[in-house]
Formats: structure tokens, sequence, C-alpha cells
């Protein structure tokens, strides 16, 4: 494999592992201002109201989960896809040595 298609494959892995970090650090930090806005304005002052919070919570939650998927789906497929040409290279080598 061409160092340069390696460090390219490298970079797309990265850069999408940047992207589901920052994805999850939005959710995370969205979600607790909602939390806290549900619990400083009805959440405990009157007693317990519904926790209108969980509907974006879920729903956010479910496209981080596919993001994640995603994610690992392509990780994996490079790590497989690098695995399977140093095997091909190992035995055009052992070939070669024949």
């Amino acid at each position: 494999m061409d160092p340069f298609e390696r460090a390219a494959e490298r970079e797309r892995v990265d850069y999408q592992k940047l992207g589901f970090r920052v994805h999850l650090g939005v959710y995370l930090s969205v979600n607790a201002l909602l939390f806290a806005t549900w619990a400083l304005t009805s959440g405990w002052s009157d007693g317990f109201s519904f926790p209108w919070f969980l509907f974006p919570l879920l729903g956010w939650g479910i496209g981080l989960v596919a993001h994640f998927a995603v994610y690992s789906v392509v990780s994996r497929d490079f790590r497989d896809r690098q695995l399977r040409r140093r095997e091909a290279e190992a035995e055009e080598q052992r070939r070669d040595i024949s």
C-alpha cells in the first residue's frame, strides 16, 4: 500500500472520530441545558412535572447511536482492509522468495 494512500485513509478515519466526538459533546451539552431548563422552570419547583426534555434526549440519542455505528463500522473496515493488504503483501513476498 502506498504511504500516501495509508495516510489519506488514516486521516479520513481520524476525521470521522473527531466528528463523532464533537457530536457527542454537543449532545451532552445541549441535553444538560435542556434538563437544567426543565428542572429550574417546572421540574421540581411545584412538585414533579412531565419531563419533556426526554423527547429530544431520546430522539437525538438515536441519531448519536447511528453515528457511532457508522463510525465504528468504517473504522473496522479500514483495519480489515489494512490487514488484508498486509497479508497479500506478505504472500507476495513469500512467492518472490520461492
